[in-house]
Formats: C-alpha cells, sequence, structure tokens
C-alpha cells in the first residue's frame, strides 16, 4: 500500500537507529570483560547483525523510492 510504505520506512530507520544506540552502549561495556575470545565474538555478532539492518534499511527504503 502506497500509504503505509512511508511508515515502514520511517519505522525501519527508527529500528536501526535504536539498535545502533544500543550496540553503543553493549561495545563500551565489553571494554571491561577480560574473555578476550567472548568479547570478539560479540564483536562479530554485532557486526553481522549491523550489516543485515542496513541492508534491511536499504531495501525498505528502495521500495518507498519506487513508489
Amino acid at each position: 500500500n502506497a500509504w503505509v510504505i512511508t511508515d515502514g520506512a520511517i519505522a525501519a530507520m527508527n529500528a536501526r537507529a535504536a539498535m545502533r544506540s544500543a550496540f553503543y552502549s553493549v561495545r563500551i561495556n565489553l571494554r571491561s570483560i577480560k574473555d578476550e575470545a567472548f568479547v570478539a565474538r560479540m564483536i562479530a555478532q554485532i557486526r553481522e547483525i549491523e550489516e543485515k539492518a542496513v541492508m534491511v534499511e536499504q531495501n525498505v527504503e528502495y521500495e518507498y523510492r519506487q513508489r
């Protein structure tokens, strides 16, 4: 529906912004953890999730621009 695509685009942007904000907190807190393997796994997972989120947001924006 052309009328709700803007809602979807805005929701995608807000969701990604919220995720990025949360990951800032996680990254700063990871600095206090001594288990280097755990920290490396968490950083890798964060990067993977961030990459997926970028793709989702770009896909939603693409659909928005097609309307």
